[in-house]
């Protein structure tokens, strides 16, 4: 009997907050804060360093994946913050450009 794969899928989809999560979970580690003076803290570090990945941490954007046989080879865009990427990009608004520019 092969492998169980029916339930391969779920399991990709729930591995995606993790990574949008290993930022936080990098800077505030996985302690437990009850109090609501904790909450405060966490929530001022967290507007912080959303403003730090968004404007000051590139990242590789997979542009293509090219499979020959068995093999996989991926090609990536240069690195770039997506705060750059969002100055760049044509159908962005001039206005919202201007505001993300002011912060």
């Amino acid at each position: 009997m092969g492998l169980n794969t029916h339930n391969r899928h779920a399991a990709v989809r729930e591995m995606s907050p993790r990574f949008r999560q290993a930022i936080v979970r990098r800077t505030v580690a996985y302690y437990r804060y009850d109090t609501p003076g904790q909450l405060h803290l966490l929530n001022a570090i967290y507007q912080k360093l959303r403003l730090y990945t968004n404007f000051f941490q590139p990242v590789m954007k997979l542009r293509q994946k090219v499979r020959t046989g068995s093999k996989l080879t991926r090609r990536y865009d240069t690195p770039q913050t997506p705060y750059s990427r969002l100055l760049g990009h044509p159908l962005v608004a001039q206005e919202v450009k201007d505001s993300l520019t002011q912060l």
